[in-house]
Formats: C-alpha cells, sequence, structure tokens
C-alpha cells in the first residue's frame, strides 16, 4: 500500500527518508566525496564509487579505533552491473543497490520503450555467503520498484514494515519523487489471470497511489506510523519543541500553525 508521495529536488533527497536509527544512516561524507550508508552501529560505512575504468563499485570501510579502513571493493558475483546506492539492511547480509546493468523491457505491441531504457537505473537486491565471503548474484526488484526510468534507492523497515522508493520516474531533470509505502515480506503478487490488464499495468507503473489503498482506516493507520518515524529521526518538526518566531504578536509551537501547505513545505526545507 503506496500510502504518499512527494517531489523534492535530488540533491534533498535524503532529507525526506525518515530512516529510524537501528537502519543506520545516509549522508553525504565530503571526504569520500559520495553518499554513504553508515550501519547502526557506525563501525561499517558503504558507498560506491569510479574506478580508473570509469567503473562503478561498492567500497566497504571499517572503523579501527578512531580511524577509518581503506576502501575495500565488496565483491558481488555476476557481471554487467555499475553500482550505485548501496542500503545494507540491519541484517548485515542483504543489500540493496541501483545499477544500469541493461535490462530485459517488455513493451506492448503498440508501444515505444524509451530511449533511455537500457542505460536507466534499476532496483536490485543480493544476499551475503558467509562461505565465499562475496554476495550473491544480484535479483532485480519487480515491479512497481523498478520502471523504464532512474529508480535511485530502496529502503525497507523490516520492525515499522514501512519502505521508500525514491525514482525519477515521470520527473523533471532534477527531481525526484519519493512513495512512502507498507510491505511485508513474504510479498503477495497480483494474479495476473484473475487482475484486469490495464488495471494491472496501472498498478505496475503506479500510475495512482490510491488504486493500492485497501481501505481510509488503514492508510491512517500506516501514516501515523510513518509520522513516528519522522518524530524520532527528528524531520517533523511537529513533535519536536519548537519555537518559531513569525513576528510580534505570533510564535508558532507546531507544524499545524502554518496555514498552507507551501509555508509548511518551506518550513521544513528550512528546518
Amino acid at each position: 500500500m503506496i500510502v504518499d508521495s512527494i517531489v523534492v529536488n535530488e540533491n534533498e533527497l535524503l532529507n525526506h527518508i525518515p530512516m529510524p536509527s537501528y537502519m543506520g544512516k545516509l549522508y553525504f561524507n565530503e571526504k569520500v566525496g559520495a553518499v554513504v550508508y553508515e550501519n547502526d552501529f557506525g563501525d561499517v560505512r558503504l558507498y560506491s564509487s569510479n574506478d580508473s575504468n570509469g567503473e562503478s563499485f561498492i567500497y566497504r570501510q571499517s572503523l579501527l579505533a578512531d580511524n577509518w579502513s581503506e576502501p575495500e571493493k565488496v565483491v558481488i558475483n555476476g557481471d554487467n552491473f555499475n553500482f550505485s546506492h548501496p542500503v545494507m539492511m540491519p541484517d548485515g547480509m542483504t543489500l540493496f543497490f541501483s545499477s544500469n546493468k541493461k535490462q530485459e523491457l517488455i513493451a506492448d505491441d503498440d508501444e515505444e520503450v524509451s530511449e533511455n531504457a537500457d542505460n536507466s537505473q534499476s532496483l536490485y537486491t543480493t544476499t551475503y555467503d558467509s562461505e565465499t565471503n562475496a554476495f550473491l548474484e544480484p535479483q532485480k526488484l519487480p515491479f512497481p520498484f523498478n520502471s523504464d526510468e532512474d529508480d535511485i534507492y530502496y529502503i525497507q523497515d523490516e520492525i515499522s514494515h514501512i519502505a521508500w522508493l525514491a525514482t525519477k520516474r515521470r520527473q523533471p531533470k532534477g527531481k525526484v519523487c519519493i512513495y512512502t509505502m507498507s510491505v511485508q515480506q513474504p510479498w503477495n503478487f497480483y494474479d495476473a489471470e484473475n487482475t484486469e490488464p490495464k488495471k494491472l499495468k496501472s498498478l505496475a507503473l503506479i500510475s495512482s497511489i490510491s488504486d493500492t489503498w485497501t481501505s481510509d482506516d488503514k492508510r491512517k493507520e500506516i501514516l501515523q506510523t510513518v509520522e513516528h518515524l519522522k518524530s524520532e529521526s527528528g524531520l517533523n518538526p511537529q513533535k519536536s519543541n519548537l519555537s518559531f518566531v513569525v513576528n510580534d504578536k505570533n510564535v508558532y509551537h507546531s507544524i499545524k500553525d502554518f496555514k498552507t501547505e507551501e509555508a509548511k513545505n518551506l518550513f521544513i526545507n528550512y528546518i
């Protein structure tokens, strides 16, 4: 169930995903020169970087005493991958990333696939194999997590069952759409034989998030969980000790005090 979506500037993407502390954190590391995923213990971090041949790989560093180790290339079985946007699950075994590996795309006979489809970023997952000290060959995530445009992050909280999908599909240059959804493993797949093809395609493309809502009460319940995650991560000023001086007569103590959605969004960006 996709309960919400928001379009943000690509460089502000990380400010709108309220990852709980037990999942680690994502941030731009100036020394590394890339967005880094750091685990909840703060002693392991992953990031993608290009090698001398221009190919992108995932690198790992460990905190030894007070210093980070030299970057070590993460071994992932399979080929034709350009790795980017790595996120490790709290189990330390499951890795999500995006890659522009050449895709096998299916299009209707009367439709054309985007010219950039073969070079677009798709989302993959893989699992660490302790026997080989490497990750297994990655598996591509199904629809609607992937599309024929750039899909950047899939971040899943297994405790709250909330996940975030960051994608550039149907967005202008420099913009990213973040879908907030409720998911539980194992996934339940739509029955292609008993679902109208037009509806199935609409769900796969996320044409309308309201098509995924089973009930308003369930959606409200999930949104409350999302608001709690925002509060815990510091992204929700409504839950903080807010004292925002508007003028000599008005001091706002809640995001609800702002009268328009534009003002609320401006204030969130300001925070």
